[in-house]
């Protein structure tokens, strides 16, 4: 009788343990996506508000969001020419020099962009209008899909983002 007793509370502790690990997972992939979107609406709102770069000569920037899906991060930055005066050409390069106050976000361990495509999504201040670039070519499509996945969760979230300026999550 307690044998069996044991059994079946080592049984319910392994199941319990095994669904723990997967829900954590999830839960990290569910605050990554959130974390992302608020990346780009953060970006939306400084380009709505006109906010300069303090690193600029005071013109507003568009701003825009890098999504570097290989190498699993991304960032906000102001769209700027190399000498620093706005606006830029639409998307991040290497030589803007981003302010150190807006730092490179690194998606946790368990969760990745999917592909392997660097995307930029630009608002153009005040309108704001959305200019969406990947690998560095201006888009035409009205919208894009951001995929964040969970491979050992078998999990993933899409985020949609239109060039009209809406953002949005969908569980595939």
């Amino acid at each position: 009788n307690m044998f069996i007793a044991r059994l079946c509370m080592n049984i319910l502790s392994t199941i319990i343990i095994i669904r723990y690990g997967r829900l954590a997972v999830v839960l990290r992939l569910d605050q990554s996506t959130h974390q992302v979107v608020l990346a780009l609406r953060r970006a939306q709102q400084f380009a709505i508000t006109s906010y300069p770069d303090p690193g600029s000569t005071g013109v507003p920037c568009a701003w825009g969001v890098r999504i570097d899906s290989s190498a699993g991060h991304y960032r906000i930055f102001p769209d700027r020419i190399s000498s620093g005066a706005c606006p830029g050409n639409g998307f991040y390069e290497a030589s803007e020099n981003v302010s150190s106050s807006i730092p490179i976000s690194i998606l946790p361990t368990g969760v990745r962009f999917q592909g392997s495509s660097m995307v930029d999504v630009t608002y153009l201040p005040p309108d704001p209008s959305v200019r969406i670039f990947k690998d560095g070519i201006l888009l035409s499509d009205q919208f894009i899909t951001i995929t964040l996945e969970a491979p050992q969760a078998g999990e993933s979230r899409n985020i949609v983002v239109w060039r009209s300026g809406q953002i949005s999550i969908q569980r595939p």
